[in-house]
């Protein structure tokens, strides 16, 4: 759903998608990991779940919609 540089303003960012969102997210949570990326430095991604990749899909093509970003992964 995103990556920022800080957790605060990753945390802040999730707050604003779901708001903004939440006929498409419903009872989604978010959660935010720290992402080290090398000489990049240290971000903050967005995940929301837990869906499976068929949910995702669906979630992510309403969201493209609007654009808000959305790219699905796996654990």
């Amino acid at each position: 759903m995103g990556s920022l540089k800080s957790e605060a303003d990753a945390k802040a960012e999730w707050g604003r998608i779901h708001g903004a969102n939440k006929d498409v997210l419903g009872s989604l949570s978010g959660d935010v990991v720290r992402t080290d990326l090398g000489a990049k430095g240290i971000y903050w991604r967005i995940y929301a779940g837990p869906m499976d990749e068929a949910k995702a899909r669906t979630v992510c093509a309403q969201l493209a919609k609007r654009n808000q970003g959305c790219i699905i992964g796996k654990e």
